[in-house]
């Protein structure tokens, strides 16, 4: 009406404009109404509200209640998102002057965190607002400490990493699985070993082999000139 210029005409004229606008079903429906006085048919205000009347269904208090009162917070849920969805639900309770009591009730009873939910409880003045204020800034320092625990991780893995020893190139590990009598890959038993019974080039001294002998090899003295002396 206020945007084709209609608003400031007479209520019949606007009432004709809503008829013709909502189509044929709407003036059936129109036409089987019951005014209780036969002008009301041509106001437009009278008009709307028998067509809300007769479109939505009836409302059950009790049920609107019982949705409200056992609504409860998600675990994806932030208080922003529950809170709005209950100001939507409260709306078809009729609770009147303690929507907003109701409202902050329902947060207490429905939040997740228990400890949030003893921190209203010991509010003596607790109002909606107040209920809000606290549990947000519950939310805001969650995020926080979960950050700063990845951040925590992220640092011990790579001081971790930095720490850890690493073998020097070229230099072998696994000394430690070779036998110390000939040098190979360790036995069951010492009679597996080849080197049992046999003399070692370098000291003279049997069960081992000269290439694990650990007694030091005689210096060459040739390249001094000299011969060694038997």
């Amino acid at each position: 009406m206020e945007a084709s210029g209609h608003s400031k005409k007479e209520e019949s004229v606007k009432t004709a404009i809503l008829l013709n606008l909502s189509g044929e079903d709407a003036v059936e429906i129109y036409n089987s109404f019951k005014w209780d006085k036969e002008e009301d048919s041509k106001i437009l205000e009278e008009v709307l509200k028998k067509f809300e009347s007769y479109c939505n269904p009836l409302k059950n208090v009790t049920w609107e209640r019982h949705v409200f009162n056992t609504r409860v917070q998600q675990p994806s849920e932030s208080i922003d998102q529950y809170v709005t969805d209950l100001k939507l639900k409260s709306k078809s309770c009729e609770f009147g002057p303690l929507r907003d009591d109701l409202i902050r009730d329902r947060i207490v009873c429905g939040i997740r965190d228990d400890n949030v939910k003893r921190r209203l409880l010991r509010e003596a003045k607790l109002t909606l607002q107040t209920a809000l204020d606290i549990c947000r800034a519950s939310e805001v320092t969650l995020t926080q400490m979960k950050t700063l625990s990845s951040e925590k991780a992220v640092l011990v893995a790579a001081k971790s990493t930095r720490s850890r020893p690493t073998s020097k190139p070229g230099k072998n590990t696994s000394h430690k699985s070779l036998c110390g009598r000939c040098g190979n890959k360790r036995h069951r038993s010492e009679e597996d070993c080849p080197a049992m019974g046999e003399l070692c080039r370098n000291c003279k001294r049997p069960n081992h082999f000269a290439k694990v002998c650990r007694t030091k090899k005689d210096t060459d003295l040739t390249i001094f000139g000299w011969q060694k002396c038997e």
